[in-house]
């Protein structure tokens, strides 16, 4: 019995020390109008949060180069058009203080969060970021929240969605987070990083139990 139960230890803590572990993709979006307190504020919070409680960041971009200011340089993993979604737990779409138009919104990330809604991995997305999922369609019946409140008639994609203020609200896989850092130092309204991040890891350690 002692044996059996000194048998079985062992190979708990041989496979608590031997799992993986679970990778979030992080995708970085051209255009931002400050780049250095976007990486700072909003990316480096992000992934600082992530890696503290055990998690790994894979960052794409449209490009794959390096982002650089004079203060911060984030080099990053792989071009968007390299990621394979079935190898990720979550993904996450900052904001970046990078435009809230249709027009903005780059079709490979349109791809990507159809690809992970399909496959039923978790969807994180700050502020100007949200015009994605509506651009992929896959708002309708979702709750979701932005500085103020998106007029269906003028934005397709936003059609049966419902409004829920400038907060952080999850409706299934899909977490939006109304405040970015840019907007909290520009108007003084809550900034949602750290509790939208937060409430990725929740929903990630929930489908890994």
């Amino acid at each position: 019995m002692q044996r059996s139960l000194i048998l079985l230890l062992s190979f708990c803590i041989f496979y608590s020390c031997t799992m993986k572990p679970e990778k979030v993709l992080l995708f970085i979006r051209d255009g931002s109008g400050d780049l250095n307190y976007t990486l700072k504020e909003e990316v480096g919070v992000m992934k600082e949060i992530l890696e503290e409680a055990g998690f790994t960041v894979v960052v794409a971009t449209i490009s794959g180069l390096p982002l650089s200011t004079d203060s911060v340089q984030i080099i990053p993993d792989l071009k968007l058009s390299d990621v394979e979604i079935i190898d990720y737990s979550g993904i996450i779409l900052p904001c970046m203080h990078a435009g809230a138009s249709m027009e903005e919104v780059d079709p490979l990330a349109v791809k990507l969060v159809k690809e992970a809604n399909l496959s039923n991995i978790p969807i994180a997305v700050q502020h100007a970021s949200i015009m994605t999922l509506a651009k992929a369609g896959i708002l309708k019946g979702k709750q979701y929240t932005y500085h103020k409140e998106v007029e269906a008639d003028e934005f397709a994609g936003f059609e049966g969605s419902k409004y829920c203020g400038t907060g952080v609200v999850r409706d299934g896989n899909i977490i939006t987070s109304g405040v970015c850092p840019y907007l909290e130092k520009l108007y003084g309204l809550e900034d949602g990083t750290q509790k939208l991040i937060l409430t990725l890891i929740d929903i990630v350690n929930e489908k890994v139990k």
